[in-house]
């Protein structure tokens, strides 16, 4: 096809795209000039190849983890307070762009997920959020590491086990960030002086 660009509101392109009369557009770039809902990104999404700009209106997580395709330059921001790791990762795998995420105070799930969260640079706005892990066993060195991430309070109480260097677990025992901590099953990686 000679298009290699499509611009207009998304009513017109899905119109364009659906139209019977009209080929060769599968792997246009498209412009989308209205803000438009995920629902009718994802029909344009299953028309085309090409990567798709647009603003989205939708900004609850669940219907922004819906979102298909993983190359397009959506502008997205999300709106829910608090959010699981998993879901955020997972909006933020949907576009190019970044993600919008500075009305999220509360973060839950698995350290790993979090951190993963906090170390993408497709996601702004975070800092200073209340964390809630799910983990039962954790390296200390990933609980210092999320410390360090977050100004808010990491609660630890589904913690059981506590394995790392010497140094790194007196680290996270000593931090007034971390909550919920105490009475954990601690094993030891490094040698330790008595």
């Amino acid at each position: 096809s000679s298009v290699q660009t499509i611009t207009g509101s998304i009513t017109d392109i899905n119109a364009a795209y659906a139209s019977t009369g009209i080929t060769g557009l599968g792997d246009a770039a498209v412009t989308v000039t209205s803000p438009s809902s995920v629902a009718d990104l994802n029909t344009l999404d299953g028309t085309t190849t090409g990567v798709i700009t647009a603003t989205v209106t939708d900004t609850d997580t669940a219907t922004l983890k819906t979102l298909t395709g993983t190359n397009h330059d959506y502008t997205i921001t999300i709106s829910d307070t608090s959010i699981a790791a998993t879901d955020l990762n997972t909006i933020d795998s949907k576009t190019t762009v970044e993600v919008n995420a500075t009305s999220v105070t509360t973060i839950t799930g698995s350290i790993a997920d979090i951190n993963t969260s906090y170390s993408s640079s497709g996601i702004t706005g975070l800092g200073d959020e209340t964390i809630t892990l799910s983990d039962s066993t954790i390296s200390a060195s990933d609980l210092n590491t999320l410390n360090t991430a977050t100004n808010g309070n990491i609660d630890a109480t589904s913690v059981q086990t506590i394995t790392g260097a010497i140094a790194d677990i007196n680290t996270a025992y000593a931090l007034t960030g971390i909550i919920g901590l105490g009475d954990e099953t601690v094993t030891v990686t490094s040698p330790s002086a008595v």
